[in-house]
């Protein structure tokens, strides 16, 4: 997941997003016009607040956070333990001119696919 901060997207923007089973498809347009398919493996939890077509200022990733913590309340209360949610991380997306939050996924892993 440490990749995705050397993988150039700030100024970037954020062209569409599909849940196909259990992974998440973003695809962001680099600020160089070219594109960038990041695939979110074992896709938990996705927070979208509009954020097709929004500029793309910043990205962390989190190792707790609230979500995070809904999220294993949520396995633990379904019946699972915490176990089955160890490796997943928060990826926050932030909006460039007021650090607005625009994209949230919990995911275990992530692949990315220039083209």
């Amino acid at each position: 997941m440490d990749n995705l901060n050397h993988l150039g997207l700030s100024d970037g923007t954020i062209k569409s997003i599909k849940i196909i089973r259990n992974e998440a498809e973003v695809v962001i347009e680099r600020w160089n016009a070219k594109g960038l398919k990041l695939i979110f493996v074992d896709c938990w939890r996705l927070k979208d607040r509009q954020s097709t077509d929004q500029p793309i200022g910043d990205i962390q990733i989190f190792k707790k956070s609230d979500l995070l913590d809904e999220l294993i309340a949520d396995m633990i209360d379904g019946g699972g333990t915490k176990a089955e949610v160890e490796e997943a991380v928060q990826i926050t997306f932030y909006e460039p001119s007021d650090n607005r939050i625009i994209l949230e996924i919990i995911a275990n892993a992530v692949h990315a696919e220039d083209f």
